[in-house]
């Protein structure tokens, strides 16, 4: 039997309310001599499933859906100058997440 308690009620509030968590591998200061960039990263949620998305530069790149954590390594074709990448997560319960990263490409 369940007996509700006032830490139970927490908790599950909390659990409720807690939004996914993003962690980006790719780092980010540093200059990438190459258009083409390796970008890896992490979502993980306590509320399944989660929708993700990456955009680059204000586009969407691509946009998943996962019933458990991910960890995702994706070819961007980035351009010269300063690129802004976005990972944006929402769990079932809308809580939202967002991680951004800005990549600078010298083209040669």
């Amino acid at each position: 039997s369940y007996v509700l308690t006032t830490k139970n009620l927490s908790d599950e509030i909390i659990a409720f309310a807690t939004p996914p968590t993003i962690t980006i591998d790719t780092q980010e200061n540093i200059t990438y001599n190459n258009g083409s960039v390796n970008f890896s990263f992490t979502v993980s949620a306590v509320n399944y499933p989660i929708n993700y998305s990456v955009f680059v530069e204000n586009q969407l790149f691509f946009s998943k859906i996962s019933s458990q954590e991910i960890s995702d390594s994706i070819m961007l074709n980035l351009s010269n100058g300063v690129n802004a990448v976005l990972v944006q997560s929402t769990d079932r319960n809308n809580n939202k997440a967002y991680a951004q990263l800005l990549l600078n490409v010298t083209l040669k």
